[in-house]
């Protein structure tokens, strides 16, 4: 077990506290890169060579140009194709082929044509389509390309007609250069999307924790034409906010076909868009909340009406058309490995000697005379939970998203009041640094933790300085992470 002896307070200049500190979330605040890395490629020479397709380097996100060359022959070495629809051959009415794609049907509750039901009121962005079922006049296969188009009629109860595909439950990915060559339309009120989603969003973890990629998104009425947004969501993100979001300029006003692909590695993902690298999510941990992207995905393309992106529709609209040349999945020859920081959950607590006449705050072995009376989420941070380690109960810390640049959560206990020079003991399951908060005394403790991000147990005293009385205990994270606490007391 590790042993750290904090003796100097190191308190984090940027780090505000409302209880006894936290800084409060602000929900005007942007959400691109508080939960991991995002940038933007600034490598201003040469060429790009780090993904299965080349180009020109971009500083600002700007990409242009007809990207109708290239295809499978432009792969750089390393990679192999894994899955591809190159939309030249259909079912028999003309509809996409039914081995490669589902139907998500309706407004959102619904089942599905695998049966799946979202539940999901008009697929929680206020849309105003009816996504039809196997319908040629919404999605149908000719001259070598998928059209999906999006129609003013009235449906079910509501005034417009698209399609929505998906790969669920037929062909799912984990990782990859996922790409698709289209023509998106440059129409006020639609809402054109390829993204990913977790395979077991429905039956699973759910949305956000179980992450979605967004590849590309489009909204004219939003952004204006040419603009293209790249998104994250996952559990990191306050209330299912991104975690990372981007945009980037493509041309697609031209009515060409652009390229729109993620690389999705185990450690980062990468946008490109025309075979330019335009940014960058790298994770601040490969904890589950800012990191679920190591599961499998399936991919969707839809062309949604209004809402939340698509807005206003104009009153002279008729239809509109995504039409899709090809969606193709590549993956490493080199194959991919697992991020999860080492994390571990405790199967037991660690053995601690807990000195005669120590004033025990809390113990799983022990009883307590000063008890943990309440606590709550102040920052992102839930400390309010007992998990259980085997045969013993521990107190577990969430810091599940970041406000600002840090998480934080803590207990409100029961008096304790204590003399100069005394020390406050913890034993903490963490594999990233963390922060102790006592209150009283205001002050920080910066604990350090193995930079190999592997969970242990690590031995926790701090000098409490003058006399006082303890009532609160924070604890703060600049990462998304779970830690848990054991053998909480003061030595006088």
């Amino acid at each position: 077990m590790k042993k750290l002896k904090l003796l100097f307070p190191m308190i984090a200049a940027s780090l505000f506290f409302s209880f006894a500190g936290c800084q409060l979330f602000d929900p005007n605040a942007g959400s691109s890169g508080s939960n991991g890395t995002g940038s933007e490629n600034t490598d201003t020479g040469g060429t790009e060579n780090s993904g299965p397709g080349s180009g020109s380097s971009s500083e600002n996100g700007t990409v242009s140009g007809d990207s109708t060359g290239g295809g499978i022959g432009s792969l750089l070495s390393g990679y192999h194709l894994v899955w591809n629809d190159e939309f030249d051959r259909s079912d028999a009415d003309g509809t996409p082929l039914s081995d490669n794609w589902w139907y998500d049907i309706g407004d959102g509750w619904q089942a599905c044509s695998d049966g799946k039901n979202p539940k999901n009121d008009r697929w929680g962005n206020g849309e105003l389509q009816w996504y039809s079922d196997n319908n040629p006049k919404n999605t149908y296969v000719s001259d070598g390309t998928l059209k999906i188009v999006a129609k003013k009629e009235v449906c079910n109860g509501m005034n417009y007609t698209s399609g929505r595909i998906v790969t669920r439950g037929l062909n799912t990915f984990k990782y990859g250069y996922i790409e698709m060559s289209a023509k998106i339309p440059n129409d006020r009120g639609v809402w054109p999307a390829f993204w990913m989603l977790n395979n077991d969003i429905y039956d699973g973890n759910g949305w956000p924790k179980s992450g979605e990629i967004d590849i590309m998104e489009s909204s004219v009425n939003l952004w204006q034409s040419d603009t293209v947004y790249g998104t994250l969501h996952c559990n990191a993100g306050f209330g299912g906010s991104p975690v990372f979001s981007k945009k980037a300029s493509v041309k697609f006003s031209d009515g060409k076909f652009h390229k729109y692909a993620v690389n999705w590695d185990d450690d980062h993902i990468d946008w490109y868009y025309d075979d330019v690298k335009v940014f960058t999510y790298t994770p601040v941990s490969y904890d589950t909340a800012p990191w679920p992207f190591n599961d499998e995905f399936y991919i969707i393309i839809n062309l949604a009406v209004g809402g939340g992106l698509g807005g206003d529709v104009p009153a002279d609209f008729t239809s509109s058309t995504m039409e899709i040349d090809y969606v193709r999945v590549w993956q490493k020859d080199s194959g991919y490995t697992d991020r999860n920081d080492g994390l571990s959950t405790p199967t037991s607590t660690v053995t601690k000697t807990i000195p005669s006449g120590a004033k025990i705050i809390y113990d799983s072995k022990k009883t307590s005379a000063y008890q943990i009376t309440g606590g709550d989420v102040w920052n992102g941070g839930w400390a309010w939970k007992d998990y259980n380690a085997g045969n013993d109960v521990l107190k577990q810390i969430e810091f599940q998203y970041l406000s600002g640049e840090n998480s934080c959560g803590g207990w409100n206990l029961s008096p304790l009041s204590y003399s100069a020079n005394s020390k406050l003991h913890l034993s903490v399951y963490a594999g990233h640094n963390f922060s102790i908060k006592p209150v009283k005394p205001d002050k920080e403790f910066f604990t350090t933790v193995s930079p190999d991000g592997k969970y242990q147990w690590i031995d926790v005293e701090i000098d409490l300085g003058a006399a006082d009385t303890l009532t609160q205990l924070g604890f703060v994270s600049t990462v998304v992470q779970t830690i848990w606490v054991d053998h909480v007391y003061i030595t006088e």
